[in-house]
Parts: structure tokens; C-alpha cells; sequence
């Protein structure tokens, strides 16, 4: 699957895996809820919010 590539070649990049799966999930929908990203990329709810602020952290 071509999304399991791409988390695996953003490992190497070093994110981690939740940071790769949520920025795999987001470049495909960029608009939707905490919840649903959760659901979509299989990331505990509760670690979501921390996981995207990390990403937002990486990218400034």
C-alpha cells in the first residue's frame, strides 16, 4: 500500500510512527475533526493533539 511506504520512508526522515501516520492521513484530508483523524490514522485520541503540535513544531 502506498501509504504504508510513504509512513515508512518518513520514519527513516525521523518522525515517528504516530507523527507519520497522522501527516500521511492529513496530506490526503486536510480539513477534519480531532475524532476522525484518530479514527483514520489509528492514533489514540488522546495522543492526537500532542502528535499535531509536534508536527506543526517540525514544520515551523
Amino acid at each position: 500500500m502506498e501509504s504504508e511506504k510513504t509512513i515508512k520512508n518518513l520514519l527513516k526522515l525521523g518522525l515517528t510512527e504516530y507523527e507519520a501516520r497522522i501527516y500521511v492521513i492529513l496530506l490526503k484530508n486536510c480539513y477534519m475533526t480531532m475524532k476522525d483523524l484518530s479514527e483514520l490514522s489509528k492514533v489514540p485520541y488522546q495522543r492526537v493533539y500532542d502528535v499535531v503540535k509536534m508536527l506543526e513544531q517540525r514544520i515551523s
